[in-house]
């Protein structure tokens, strides 16, 4: 090519995540990695540099005994440093007793004092690490049994299923539940699979999760044990348990206006859609209108609010607002309550009343109606029922929602108690500052990971970053019954960004409406043959060489198109027009950087299905086989790992199924057409990015506290 013509190009990089894919023994009757036909993998651990990376304990800022997790090893991957995680930190507030003093914990109960209200406990109850821990629940219990009336404390819980044996839950509630008889505080009021604690927009499941916590129109259990050996007895273990109300309504209430709740759970990923529907305002994704006493819709024609303050109320408004006054008046012993809906009525009308009129109104006692007036200016604003009026009842919260930690900035009205330590800068941002365009892309149970947990747990959306969800090949409940999920797809896409096809269109678009040129042939040829990459290179070299000389390029360009000289006159024009005159080889229509998470040896690792699990570790291999000799031939260089284990270790010792992650090493291999003697030494997830950083010749910033993996020569 001709000096001075083009442009020194950047290098090129793939950064390859194979979710849940361990280094465990070579045992093919319990590793399904070791166990499937891998032969590209294979391949690729003989000819290139590898080592084996540590994702797990104080490797990733988690408790020593601790496996990794996809938001951790994504994390810690991204921002090439450790630091504490929320467990790591929540676990050290317990062990030096702040957390007993956290002033979030005094809000929430002095919310739901002031109003009269219960306390909810919510989350998964179990050992897991990943989302949540015992530790955490009887902590939390300990301080409200200090702080707060122990009969109105209230559990709903998920069943895990996923991080613990399919059929561990009896056990972890066994334990929650003694505790909670020992320590004389808390009631079993839910349980639900961890299944409906959705992450991937499924807001059918997400909804019977709050029915099952709100609606009171619904079948109550009376014997948790009982629910559990049934559904074992059916093959419907802990992950999908049925949501279930227990108890009798009049002692295990549902969550009510007033109320506070305490979701323990440390991870964001299954939290963000039940807290949206909990506590935001203008939540849409499905009707709250039923619970308009807590949620009062916009548009909602069966909320509080009155058609004037003359108008009769509905029968149906009487009983919302005896409800609410039900619950403030309700320690009262002489207050009569065949006056309630009577009251009710006339708060809602009247704004402007006191305890004189109600003594008079209601023929009660003076004492007892300043009793209820005071409760009513409290409760309802110094306007007394012009506030009930309004829908204002509580002023701006409703319901007191506290998270363990923030589950989104989005989530405006979700409190939390704790802060994550925060990295100030991460390889995503490094890239963008170098001018690099990046995709970051991955299936749908996977996408959260490699865009917002890679980047630092933030939403940093950066200018030159494309974030791509590949679709599921095939829609199921249970990725067992699908074991390649979205890896097929994620590959796909990812050749098509290679091979320029996306280019090809643009093209042929430009061409559509020139009458000089068969716009029908030419975009034959490129729908054929997908835009020969040979050729549009070919293209791109000649127009670079010759300067764009007129005569040279369009010859040239007739001769490997096979079009007639004055048409190709026209391309030559186009490609002028809308390259400009530069070698557009050097802009490039795909990104210098993919940064890719294959999803399923992770998700179907969870179901604790053998054969299932080979299958999908067969699916990688395949799409690896396909996508990096892709890679290679456009010069770019690779580095493949993992965030942690999971299909490295499908049943325990015994045979039973483990559906947890595991504790085992992942890989790190480097590929390169050009190897130049390169050799890798063992680390931790936290050197992948400044290894990558290496590949690239750029610098690794001092916050990243991770080194690179290449050995010195």
């Amino acid at each position: 090519m001709g000096k001075n013509k083009i442009k020194k190009m950047k290098k090129c990089a793939a950064l390859i995540i194979l979710d849940g894919f361990g280094l465990g023994e070579n045992d093919a009757k319990k590793n399904a990695i070791f166990a499937a036909r891998t032969p590209f993998l294979d391949f690729l651990f003989e000819k290139f540099p590898h080592s084996k990376l540590a994702a797990g304990g104080a490797a990733v800022g988690v408790l020593p005994s601790q496996c990794g997790s996809s938001d951790i090893g994504h994390e810690t991957i991204g921002t090439g440093r450790v630091a504490r995680k929320p467990i790591k930190i929540i676990s050290d507030a317990i062990d030096d007793g702040s957390f007993f003093k956290n002033q979030k914990f005094f809000d929430a109960v002095n919310f739901a004092k002031k109003n009269n209200g219960n306390f909810h406990l919510f989350g998964i109850g179990a050992d897991s690490f990943v989302h949540s821990h015992t530790k955490i629940i009887f902590a939390f219990l300990e301080f409200l049994k200090k702080n707060f009336p122990p009969e109105k404390v209230f559990l709903h819980f998920a069943a895990d299923g996923r991080d613990n044996p399919p059929d561990s839950g009896k056990k972890f509630f066994e334990q929650i539940l003694n505790f909670c008889a020992e320590k004389k505080i808390g009631k079993l009021a839910s349980i639900f699979g961890r299944f409906f604690l959705d992450r991937g927009q499924n807001w059918d499941r997400t909804e019977k999760i709050f029915k099952l916590l709100f609606d009171k129109n619904q079948k109550f259990e009376k014997n948790w044990r009982e629910f559990f050996d049934k559904n074992y007895a059916k093959k419907i273990f802990d992950e999908f348990l049925p949501p279930t109300a227990f108890g009798d309504e009049k002692i295990f209430p549902r969550i009510s206006r007033g109320d506070a709740i305490f979701d323990f759970c440390f991870r964001a990923d299954r939290q963000r859609q039940i807290t949206a529907a909990i506590t935001e305002k203008n939540f849409t994704e499905f009707s709250r209108a039923k619970f308009s006493e807590i949620f009062a819709e916009k548009n909602d024609e069966k909320n509080l609010k009155f058609k004037n303050k003359n108008a009769e109320n509905s029968e149906n408004n009487f009983l919302k607002n005896e409800e609410i006054l039900r619950k403030i008046f309700k320690n009262e012993k002489n207050f009569d309550e065949k006056n309630l809906k009577k009251i009710a009525d006339f708060c809602g009308k009247n704004g402007k009343i006191g305890a004189e009129i109600l003594a008079e109104k209601f023929e009660i006692k003076k004492n007892l109606a300043e009793k209820i007036w005071e409760k009513i200016k409290n409760n309802f604003g110094k306007n007394g029922g012009k506030n009930l009026e309004n829908g204002e009842n509580f002023g701006e919260k409703k319901i007191y929602f506290l998270g363990a930690i923030q589950y989104s900035p989005d989530l405006k009205n979700a409190e939390f108690a704790f802060s994550p330590e925060k990295s100030k800068t991460c390889l995503a941002e490094i890239l963008e500052k170098n001018g690099f365009r990046q995709l970051h892309i991955s299936g749908r149970e996977k996408i959260i990971f490699v865009t917002f947990n890679f980047n630092r747990s933030a939403n940093l959306n950066l200018q030159n970053e494309i974030d791509e969800c590949a679709p599921q090949t095939r829609e199921v409940e249970n990725f067992a019954e699908n074991p390649e999920m979205s890896t097929p797809n994620v590959a796909k896409k990812i050749l098509e960004k290679l091979r320029g096809e996306n280019l090809a269109k643009k093209i042929a678009e430009n061409f559509k409406n020139e009458k000089k040129i068969d716009a029908k042939k030419l975009e034959k040829i490129l729908e054929n043959e997908k835009i020969d990459e040979k050729k549009i290179k070919k293209i791109a070299e000649i127009c670079a060489e010759n300067n764009f000389d007129k005569k040279i390029c369009e010859k040239k360009i007739a001769e490997i198109l096979k079009i007639e000289k004055k048409n190709a006159a026209e391309i030559l024009k186009k490609i002028k027009n809308n390259f400009g005159e530069k070698n557009f080889e050097n802009e490039k229509n795909y990104p210098e950087i993919f940064v890719i998470n294959f999803e399923n040896c992770d998700q179907v690792g969870h179901t604790g299905d053998f054969a299932a699990a080979k299958k999908a570790v067969e699916s990688v291999d395949a799409a690896l086989k396909k996508i990096v000799p892709a890679f290679l031939e456009n010069d770019f260089e690779i580095l493949v790992t993992a965030d942690h284990g999971n299909a490295d270790e499908m049943c325990d010792d015994r045979g039973r199924p483990h559906t947890a992650h595991t504790k085992n090493p992942v890989p790190a291999i480097f590929i390169s057409a050009n190897l130049r003697g390169r050799k890798l030494r063992d680390g931790a997830l936290s050197d992948v990015a400044p290894t990558f950083l290496e590949i690239l010749n750029l610098k690794i910033p001092r916050e990243m506290t991770g080194k690179s993996l290449f050995l010195e020569k």
